[in-house]
């Protein structure tokens, strides 16, 4: 089954998607991160769901 999680980044409120399976295989979409508070966000989630 294929889900996503949508991160909202930087000061335009760019939505950036992770889609992924059961698999652990995934893609990150429009990441648009402009900060170190939101890559660790990002890394946090694909570390967390082992992906």
């Amino acid at each position: 089954m294929v889900e996503y999680n949508t991160f909202v980044f930087n000061a335009f409120g760019v939505n950036a998607y992770i889609v992924f399976d059961e698999t652990g295989e995934a893609v990150i979409i429009d990441g648009a991160v402009n900060s170190d508070r939101e890559m660790l966000a990002l890394e946090n989630f694909v570390e967390a769901s082992k992906l």
